[in-house]
C-alpha cells in the first residue's frame, strides 16, 4: 500500500509540474489576417491660399489613418482608433445615405475654391461612390464630412511617418523591417499574413529576432500593413526599409 501511495504521489507531482510548465510557457495563436477594409475617405486638396491639405481614411474596425500635408496641425502620417460609439455613429450616418441618388460632382465655376473628395465603400471594402466638390453639398453629406474631419482633433494619434518622409525616394514602402520577440518566428508571421503574400527576405541582425519582409502591394496599402503588423502580439517594432546611400 505504501509503495502504491508513493507511486501515486510521484505521478501527481509530475503531472503538476507539467501543468505548471504549460502555464508559464508563452504561446501565440495564429489567425489569418485579411486586408483592412476602408469605410470612408475624405480628402482635401491644395489651393493657392491657406487651404487645408490632408486625407483621412476610416476603416470598418474603427482605425483611422491621417495623411497631413499642409495647413494642418498634424503633418505626416498618423493612425488612431475611435471607440465603438463613435464608429457606430459614423457607420449609421453613412449607411442612411442613398449614395446613388447624388451626383458625382458639385462644382461652382469659381477658380481656386477649396476642393474636396468624399468616398464611400461597402462592407467588403469596394468603392460605392466618390463625390467631388468645391461647393456646399447636400446637408447629410456635409454633416458626414464634418463628423469625419473632426476626428483630426483627437489627442491620441500615433505617428507612422514624418512629413518629410512621405515622399522620400529612399524609403522602400514595399519592404518592412520587423523586430519580434521570441514568441514569433518569420514563418508564423507568414502564416498569419499569407493572404497578403508576406515573405521574409533576410535576417537583419544575427543577434536579434529582426527581419526584413516584403508583401504584395496589390493586396494592401503600405500604411495599412504597417498598422496591422504593429498590432500583432510579440512584435516590438515595424518600419519601412530605407535605401543605404553610399558614402562619397
Amino acid at each position: 500500500m505504501k509503495i502504491n501511495c508513493l507511486k501515486t504521489s510521484i505521478f501527481l507531482m509530475s503531472f503538476g509540474l507539467i501543468l505548471n510548465a504549460c502555464k508559464t510557457t508563452k504561446r501565440i495563436e495564429i489567425h489569418r489576417t485579411e486586408s483592412m477594409k476602408k469605410h470612408l475617405v475624405l480628402q482635401k486638396f491644395p489651393c493657392f491660399g491657406q487651404c487645408q491639405e490632408y486625407k483621412i481614411s476610416s476603416y470598418d474596425d474603427g482605425i483611422l489613418i491621417l495623411e497631413g500635408k499642409n495647413n494642418v496641425e498634424k503633418k505626416g502620417v498618423y493612425f488612431t482608433q475611435i471607440n465603438a460609439v463613435q464608429l457606430s455613429s459614423l457607420k449609421n450616418k453613412a449607411a442612411s445615405i442613398k449614395w446613388t441618388d447624388y451626383k458625382n460632382s458639385y462644382f461652382k465655376n469659381i477658380p481656386d475654391l477649396p476642393f474636396t473628395e468624399l468616398s464611400y465603400y461597402d462592407a467588403e471594402g469596394h468603392l460605392v461612390k466618390s463625390i467631388k466638390s468645391n461647393a456646399t453639398l447636400p446637408s447629410e453629406l456635409e454633416n458626414l464630412q464634418k463628423e469625419l474631419s473632426q476626428f483630426i482633433r483627437l489627442p491620441n494619434w500615433t505617428q507612422l511617418l514624418r512629413k518629410d518622409e512621405m515622399n522620400d525616394p529612399d524609403i522602400l514602402l514595399s519592404e518592412l523591417q520587423v523586430d519580434m520577440d521570441s514568441i514569433l518566428t518569420p514563418e508564423k508571421l507568414e502564416m498569419q499574413f499569407d493572404s497578403l503574400h508576406l515573405k521574409h527576405i533576410s535576417r537583419i541582425s544575427p543577434y536579434m529576432n529582426f527581419w526584413l519582409f516584403t508583401y504584395d502591394q496589390a493586396k494592401i496599402e503600405p500604411y495599412e500593413i504597417l498598422i496591422l503588423l504593429r498590432r500583432v502580439p510579440g512584435i516590438r517594432l515595424v518600419l519601412f526599409n530605407k535605401k543605404l546611400n553610399p558614402r562619397e
